[in-house]
């Protein structure tokens, strides 16, 4: 189910509406609908048992799972008319911590394949995290957060965005053992107007959790149900 999104106008270009709209939803990890997870459950020994086809994250964060280490986020952005809507950058904004609660990690098999559409990259231990895009060309992220997109009714992009719970370098401090609340604000230009698309899960934050127990669940290929994972 998509996610709806909520959005605010500058206050300093008036009152009129946003010239675009979006659409986000959960767990695209390379277009694949079984590269989703894995979650943890705070206070829970054991997880909700579930078919693994049937284990989506609005599944999981129905029965109380929070995205562990990252959020996986598909957006897609259209103008209102044929007048380009010029997207500026994307921003982490209203960003706060909470402790996390040991709980049970449930954990889908692996999966891989081609992503479709921009490629967006944040991570959100940093102190003041970006937004940065992939670059294809020199496989690297870029080292500014800015945007050179435009949409119009008929001409839509496409980002995915993988947010990680840890730092840009991660070897410089150990997971934090906390839930990280977020959301996304999308700067735009239209005419001589300028605004924030702000987008959230149902005027909620994301919440993207570090830490936990080695207390992993993953589907048995055979019975089809969730069993704890030993590592050998």
């Amino acid at each position: 189910m998509p996610i709806t999104i909520s959005w605010i106008q500058s206050e300093t270009r008036g009152k009129d509406p946003a010239p675009l709209d979006a659409t986000v939803s959960y767990g695209f990890q390379f277009g694949d609908p079984m590269c989703v997870g894995p979650w943890i459950f705070p206070g829970r020994t054991k997880p909700p048992n579930i078919a693994l086809e049937d284990a989506t994250p609005r599944w999981a964060h129905n029965h109380g799972g929070i995205d562990l280490k990252q959020t996986d986020l598909d957006l897609t952005v259209q103008g209102r008319d044929t007048s380009a809507v010029n997207l500026l950058r994307a921003r982490v904004v209203d960003l706060t911590r909470t402790p996390l609660q040991s709980g049970a990690i449930v954990e889908k098999p692996g999966c891989g394949g081609e992503t479709k559409g921009r490629f967006l990259h944040t991570s959100l231990g940093d102190k003041h995290p970006l937004i940065v895009e992939f670059d294809d060309k020199s496989s690297r992220l870029k080292k500014n957060d800015t945007l050179s997109y435009f949409v119009t009714n008929s001409d839509t992009e496409n980002f995915n965005i993988v947010a990680f719970s840890d730092t840009s370098d991660s070897k410089t401090r150990k997971p934090c053992q906390c839930i990280t609340h977020w959301k996304i604000a999308l700067d735009w230009a239209y005419h001589d107007r300028s605004g924030t698309l702000i987008i959230d899960d149902h005027g909620k934050p994301f919440e993207t959790a570090e830490g936990g127990p080695p207390e992993n669940y993953v589907w048995d290929p055979d019975s089809g149900h969730l069993t704890l994972f030993h590592d050998s």
